[in-house]
């Protein structure tokens, strides 16, 4: 994936962002499918998490309507912060809300001789959208530097890990080089 953390990875799942475009994922069995090609979770929780939703289907699509509604909402306040503005007051009040619901969920426990954060009682269905919370939080927490890619009519996110913090394309392969090629394109127009 090309955000280099799941989060931006989450957000980047509509192409092109702006405008918004393909929705890829459009179920809670392709959101299921693409954290598993992430390794968000577990093999072994992620197929729990499976049976649950084919045995569930209605809780699956309310479950996948809450992820869908927590990328729409993330997508503004990571835009913000690789803008280096601050959030939208509307956005980043509904993320604080989110933020909030979630820790009031989590408590820090000892277990195998270190610290860690353990979740109660979510439901499972809504594991994938909790990590996706929780690395979101780590990337605007811990000073990661964010970037938004230059290439037109993309808007895709990802982590700026580049020296100088000089990453423009969300990827050179895609992005990138069609702005080579368009450049390219313009200098021979030009010199005709």
């Amino acid at each position: 994936m090309h955000g280099g953390r799941s989060s931006l990875d989450f957000v980047n799942t509509v192409d092109p962002r702006e405008p918004a475009g393909r929705d890829f994922l459009p179920d809670y069995a392709a959101l299921l499918a693409w954290s598993r090609r992430l390794r968000l979770l577990d093999p072994a929780e992620l197929d729990r998490i499976g049976a649950l939703a084919e045995a569930s289907p209605r809780k699956a699509a309310r479950a996948h309507r809450r992820a869908i509604e927590l990328r729409e909402l993330l997508y503004p306040v990571l835009r913000a912060s690789a803008d280096g503005a601050p959030p939208p007051a509307s956005p980043a009040k509904r993320f604080s809300r989110a933020v909030a619901a979630f820790e009031r969920r989590r408590r820090l426990v000892w277990r195998d001789g270190e610290w860690d954060w353990e979740t109660a009682s979510v439901d499972p269905l809504d594991r994938p959208a909790q990590v996706l919370l929780d690395d979101a939080l780590g990337l605007l927490t811990n000073g990661h530097r964010i970037g938004r890619c230059a290439g037109e009519r993309c808007g895709w996110l990802f982590l700026d890990t580049s020296k100088n913090h000089s990453r423009r394309w969300c990827s050179m392969a895609g992005c990138g080089n069609r702005a080579k090629a368009r450049r390219h394109y313009e200098r021979r127009r030009a010199a005709r």
